[in-house]
């Protein structure tokens, strides 16, 4: 997922929907969308719904538990349109390419995980910058001997 990147998500009706149904789904996939933008780093423009049919492109096989007589697929874009990943600006994450600090926060979140701890975004970026300084300090000294 990355900056300008649209995000994606379906979800199959039958054609037996209520409004309140369907304004029920559209909010639980933008909301999925959201939660997924969020976890990433990221934020995402207006939602777009969109109703396809069996026959259209991209439409894969209708399910066989999907058994109303109107299947669709209600599919819903947005566009990601801005990046939450930039750490506080005094930190020595915030110094790192952004595609580095994504590799980091994700070596730290597993590292943890093994643990048993679950980190957000946050907490991972104060472990960087508790062990990066240091760590990075320690490669180079072992490197210069070498």
């Amino acid at each position: 997922m990355q900056l300008g990147d649209t995000i994606e998500s379906a979800i199959w009706l039958d054609g037996r929907e209520t409004k309140e149904q369907r304004q029920a789904y559209e909010k639980a996939v933008a909301d999925a969308m959201t939660a997924e933008c969020n976890h990433n780093g990221f934020s995402h423009g207006h939602v777009r719904f969109t109703e396809l049919h069996p026959y259209d492109d991209r439409v894969p096989e209708v399910p066989d538990h999907i058994e109303g007589t109107q299947p669709r697929l209600l599919v819903a874009e947005a566009d990601i349109v801005d990046n939450h990943i930039q750490a506080a600006p005094t930190s020595f994450a915030s110094t790192l390419e952004t595609k580095d600090l994504l590799t980091l926060r994700k070596i730290t979140k597993r590292a943890y995980s093994k643990k048993g701890h679950t980190l957000n975004s946050h907490q991972a970026d104060q472990i960087i910058d508790q062990l990066g300084p240091e760590t990075i300090h320690d490669i180079i000294t072992r490197g210069a001997m070498h």
